[in-house]
């Protein structure tokens, strides 16, 4: 699936090779409940947009959707969660007509209630904090995504006990400014993570990091990151005079 943003008239196209992608997007568009696009702006949450599924043999559908949740900037684009705001039994039957389907859609009998309720990301907002922990402990990488903007410490513990984690999740978690000291700490302490330079750093540098705990990771630190510590404008100043101290010591001044 390749897709494309007019800004102007606010359509996002999604074009597929083949027949077969596109009856596989909109499988999976019904099943995960939304879909996910990059798009090369950001754009407002809850914005509406029109969706152009385009395909072979002049294929084209027509749909409506909305920005539900927007990921951080990538490589190519802004990652989006859309929700389907049109999808019906009467839609489910012009794709069915445009892709020339010998079997006539179903009959709204066997349709009712088939809906796009909701992207993962409209779902999850809808829980409650002791919910959203309950599915940090075995949310996939899609979910883990959304979760990580939260601010509860319930949910970043869950998730951080998710045996998917991945360092990249971990490294969110330890940058935020919402992150409690027990959550850092949790992170220092796991083997996992605290013999990684990226978390070391992050740790240190993040201010909701114990002191003690934060001047316990520096010997860890290779002399390039003390000397930038201790330059930085952005670190408490006792933790700039222990990363000087380190760095002289090391450098035999």
């Amino acid at each position: 699936m390749r897709a494309s943003y007019d800004s102007a008239g606010r359509v996002l196209t999604l074009a597929f090779d083949d027949r077969e992608g596109i009856e596989a997007f909109v499988g999976s568009t019904r099943e995960q409940e939304g879909f996910l696009a990059a798009v090369p702006e950001r754009l407002v949450r809850g914005i509406e947009v029109g969706v152009v599924l385009a395909g072979p043999g002049g294929f084209e559908l027509r749909l409506e959707a909305a920005a539900l949740h927007v990921f951080d900037e990538a490589a190519d684009g802004f990652t989006t969660a859309f929700q389907l705001r049109d999808w019906n039994a009467a839609r489910r039957a012009e794709l069915r007509r445009k892709l020339g389907d010998a079997a006539a859609a179903q009959g709204p009998e066997e349709e009712r209630g088939e809906t796009l309720g909701g992207s993962p990301a409209f779902r999850i907002q809808k829980l409650t904090p002791p919910e959203k922990a309950r599915l940090a402990l075995r949310a996939g990488r899609v979910e883990r995504q959304i979760l990580l903007r939260e601010t509860s410490a319930q949910v970043m513990m869950a998730l951080l006990n998710n045996p998917h984690v991945e360092t990249d999740d971990v490294l969110q978690i330890v940058r935020s400014a919402y992150a409690p000291g027990s959550v850092l700490k949790r992170v220092a302490e796991d083997r996992r993570w605290s013999g990684n330079l990226e978390v070391r750093l992050a740790l240190v540098r993040n201010p909701q990091t114990p002191p003690q705990l934060a001047r316990g990771l520096l010997p860890g630190l290779p002399v390039s990151a003390l000397q930038a510590l201790a330059r930085s404008s952005e670190v408490r100043e006792d933790l700039k005079k222990a990363a000087l101290k380190l760095y002289l010591a090391r450098m035999g001044k």
